[in-house]
């Protein structure tokens, strides 16, 4: 968000983000930064002083927050300045998962500076976390995240650990959660759920989008030529033709009731989105389905499944060329070896040249 537009004579000598009110000189902190240490946790504007000499010296103070020793090297310091230079660009739920893993490797790594990181101290870092090896490898991606971007920066020349980690020790590759939603369990699942979230399950496996983008999706997506999801995520384009089920399904969720000038597909009673982008999680959404998750348990059903695992059903009951566009993944290897969990049955080898053979 640019800052505000200067509209006071007083204000247009004054470095961006300044300004003048009530006789106190102000600084506009940027939505990215909403929030920071720097600031004292505050997320529109803090006090810089009374006169500019009293502002330019709280100035100083607060930009050595920024201004972080990165000639040192040290881990700690270069994981700070990447959580506030790049970190900010990503989705709001894998800056979460980032900053979780940043502090856990603050705290294994704080003696390293980024020369001293070497592929054997990754491997030593997983085998110290063997109740949590799924949690360690995403730290150390994380950590490789971090020295591929010091080598843009210019403080190393390239990142040591790019081609050199290898899990292939069976110890550190614990079994994928890999379960297929039944049509038995979904048939029962779906019992338990209003027309409305029936009606959302169907879009789901007919289409395969994710969670946000169904919840995201708006009237003024459907056309007459189809509907026009777009991930958020990867922000790819994904126009979907119409069959007549599609067509029967958006019908049907346009004849239900919901407030007026709603925009979206599925809103709240009050028309707004499940989805908050802000926090990028969807509380009131997963709130609905974990209730109706024990519901379906009640009711007979077998395995508790989670939202997502019914975009792994609809990739797995479909061909994998059809199953890989619809859901937007660049490479069919990807719905292959992730979302395509269905096992699939072989056929037993043939024995023909021995077959009529009879005991003696």
């Amino acid at each position: 968000m640019p800052p505000r537009k200067r509209t006071k004579g007083e204000n247009r000598g004054l470095p961006q983000r300044w300004e003048w009110h009530g006789g106190k000189i102000y600084y506009q902190i940027p939505p990215a930064l909403a929030g920071h240490v720097a600031f004292d946790g505050r997320k529109r504007r803090i006090l810089l002083g009374a006169t500019l000499t009293e502002a330019h010296r709280r100035w100083a103070s607060i930009q050595e927050h920024f201004d972080l020793p990165l000639t040192s090297g040290r881990l700690q310091d270069v994981a700070l300045a990447y959580q506030q230079q790049d970190l900010p660009a990503l989705a709001p739920k894998t800056q979460s998962d980032y900053r979780a893993a940043i502090a856990r490797l603050s705290a294994a790594f704080q003696e390293f500076t980024i020369h001293q990181i070497e592929p054997h101290h990754c491997y030593a870092y997983v085998d110290a976390n063997e109740s949590r090896i799924r949690q360690a490898r995403y730290d150390v991606r994380v950590l490789s995240s971090i020295l591929t971007w010091c080598v843009s920066k210019g403080l190393m020349a390239a990142n040591p650990l790019i081609g050199q980690l290898k899990f292939k020790n069976r110890r550190h590759n614990p079994p994928k959660r890999r379960h297929y939603v039944s049509d038995e369990d979904l048939a029962i699942f779906m019992t338990v759920l209003p027309r409305k979230w029936q009606l959302y399950v169907l879009l789901k496996l007919k289409t395969g989008q994710s969670q946000q983008t169904l919840l995201t999706t708006q009237w003024h997506h459907i056309t007459e030529e189809g509907i026009d999801f777009q991930r958020t995520k990867t922000g790819k384009y994904i126009p979907m033709e119409w069959d007549d089920e599609l067509r029967g399904i958006i019908a049907e969720i346009r004849r239900l009731p919901r407030s007026i000038g709603s925009m979206y597909l599925f809103s709240t009673r009050s028309g707004a989105c499940y989805y908050n982008s802000e926090k990028g999680v969807a509380s009131g959404f997963q709130s609905v389905w974990q209730r109706a998750q024990a519901r379906a348990m009640e009711a007979g059903m077998t395995t508790r499944f989670s939202e997502h695992q019914l975009r792994h059903k609809a990739a797995s009951d479909n061909p994998l060329a059809a199953a890989s566009a619809a859901l937007g993944h660049a490479d069919e290897r990807i719905t292959r070896d992730v979302y395509q969990v269905r096992p699939s049955r072989v056929k037993p080898l043939g024995i023909s040249a021995v077959r009529g053979t009879k005991k003696q």
